[in-house]
């Protein structure tokens, strides 16, 4: 009886075990399969749609300023075109007054030329018609007018009024009038020899233009400087002159001072003029270096050596 209860214990507690166990492993698959299975999606979806929208964001940002600026781009280009239409406006009108009066300059400009030819024309027929019987009158009206011009067709009148004689020279000749202007022909107007020319050339044609002279004139020739005669010779020794004019530069020159000071003794105004360059050559000549020996301790030219001390004012005789 002991031993039936105590196996149906321990029965029973494998039983609760085997059921604790599985109830334990069915709890923990789900809840493995709830972390690693769904919420993880879940959490990516919902960053990648805020990624997303952030993005969206962006881009509609960028479209408004593109947007504003393709706005302000269109208003300048308008306002730009808007001005240029306003003053070419302005310039049309000047063109159409300018071709306006241009057109009426150039008609006057033709019935003028109209004019003339008409009135050369009628010349070129009148004057031979009355060549024989005006020539007394065509020379005398042409005496005050013309002095110093003989026209062929005058002279060719003359001589054939000299060689016929005709004895009706003196009378009146008959006077026609001038459809075109109502004027006589006998009047010096219209009866002036005229040079004769062809019907069919235009005046404006024959035109050849000015005469401003010879165009064969050079420039150069009259503004040529004359080259100097005297050239400057090169010295003989190039460094020592270039030296010594460096040294005639570095030396201190007096001013004129409209206040002279009081004059001092030779030793203290040497001492303020001179250069410290200028005393250790002293020195150094003093002490009875020579020249090359000088410059090489200096590292200046012989010849400013030679200058300085040739110009030195307190130096023995």
């Amino acid at each position: 009886m002991d031993e039936g209860l105590f196996i149906a214990f321990f029965v029973g507690l494998a039983l609760a075990c085997i059921i604790t166990f599985c109830y334990m492993l069915f709890f923990m698959l789900r809840n493995i399969r709830l972390s690693s299975g769904d919420t993880t999606p879940m959490q990516h979806d919902l960053t990648n749609m805020m990624i997303l929208f952030q993005t969206m964001r962006d881009t509609v940002e960028q479209q408004k300023s593109l947007a504003r600026r393709f706005n302000r781009t269109i208003d300048a280009k308008v306002n730009e075109v808007r001005a240029l239409t306003e003053s070419t406006a302005g310039l049309d009108e000047r063109v159409q007054t300018l071709e306006t009066e241009l057109e009426q300059v150039l008609n006057q400009a033709k019935e003028e030329l109209n004019s003339m030819r008409r009135r050369w024309e009628y010349l070129q027929e009148q004057l031979p018609e009355n060549s024989d019987g005006m020539t007394d009158t065509v020379s005398q009206a042409a005496e005050p007018k013309m002095d110093n011009v003989q026209h062929p067709a005058a002279e060719s009148s003359d001589s054939k009024e000299d060689e016929a004689k005709a004895p009706d020279s003196a009378s009146p000749p008959e006077e026609k009038t001038d459809p075109t202007n109502g004027h006589s022909s006998s009047s010096p107007l219209r009866v002036l020899p005229t040079r004769k020319e062809s019907p069919g050339l235009d005046p404006l044609e024959s035109w050849t233009g000015l005469d401003f002279g010879s165009s064969d004139y050079d420039d150069d020739d009259e503004y040529d400087e004359p080259e100097p005669d005297n050239e400057p010779s090169e010295p003989e020794d190039p460094e020592a002159a270039r030296d010594a004019f460096r040294m005639l530069l570095n030396m201190d020159s007096p001013t004129m001072d409209p206040n002279p000071p009081i004059q001092v003794d030779d030793e203290t105004s040497d001492a303020v003029s001179i250069t410290p360059v200028q005393q250790r050559i002293y020195e150094y000549s003093d002490a009875g270096m020579r020249v090359p020996e000088i410059a090489r301790e200096l590292g200046v030219g012989k010849g400013e050596v030679r200058l300085i001390l040739s110009l030195r004012k307190d130096k023995t005789a």
